[in-house]
């Protein structure tokens, strides 16, 4: 994966409808209150504050309360995903493979204690692989969401444009592979590259990458 590089496909039509249901306006509104405690907390630092930013949301009706706390719930866990990948991306100018980054990411939610299958108390080095292979699954789970199950989905981080996708040793394959393909073709090999990339980016979005992890996903998304 890479930092900031834009996405090569969209799906359905060029121009779609945007509607902000309640559920996702009572989301942005909660994400621009934290963030604006978090700027007032910068400039003062009230006594006993531990760093952390705290909305009460109110709501009339049990249900409805018990919606909105799974969506906001759910969305700041992709948020959070998102933010990480960005942060560790933009240390790594080449990149870094998926399964470096969800051990990266891992790392991060043990040493913020965000990640849920880490006792808080516990230190990344002493973590048994049984804990660490959990809260890996729990960090890769939005995260081949974002890529593959849900990839058409507006707010994804390939379609916001803040990382792209890139295939290992996709450029030498084909030029040590397909220069009899390409010539049958009559295009170059770097077109061959392109034409690659594209036919593997349509098999991505539609979920077909060596992750056991998509199996559940899809399961669940069904």
């Amino acid at each position: 994966m890479s930092e900031r590089s834009p996405s090569h496909r969209r799906d359905g039509s060029i121009l779609t409808p945007v509607a902000l249901g309640t559920s996702a306006a009572v989301r942005v509104v909660a994400e621009g209150v934290t963030e604006s405690l978090a700027d007032q907390h910068k400039r003062v630092t009230p006594p006993g504050y531990d760093g952390k930013e705290r909305i009460l949301i109110f709501a009339d009706s049990r249900q409805d309360a018990a919606h909105q706390a799974r969506f906001i719930s759910y969305a700041g866990r992709y948020d959070r995903m998102r933010r990480n990948v960005v942060r560790l991306l933009e240390k790594e100018p080449n990149g870094l493979h998926i399964a470096d980054l969800v051990q990266k990411l891992m790392a991060l939610g043990a040493e913020g204690h965000d990640n849920p299958r880490v006792d808080k108390a516990a230190k990344l080095a002493y973590l048994p692989e049984g804990v660490q292979r959990k809260a890996r699954a729990w960090e890769e789970a939005p995260l081949l969401d974002d890529l593959a199950v849900r990839a058409s989905f507006r707010a994804t981080m390939l379609n916001l444009g803040l990382v792209g996708v890139s295939y290992e040793k996709l450029e030498e394959l084909v030029v040590a592979e397909g220069v009899a393909l390409a010539a049958r073709l009559g295009i170059t090999t770097s077109q061959l590259v392109y034409v690659s990339r594209c036919l593997l980016d349509e098999m991505r979005v539609r979920g077909l990458l060596s992750r056991p992890m998509l199996a559940y996903l899809r399961r669940e998304n069904r």
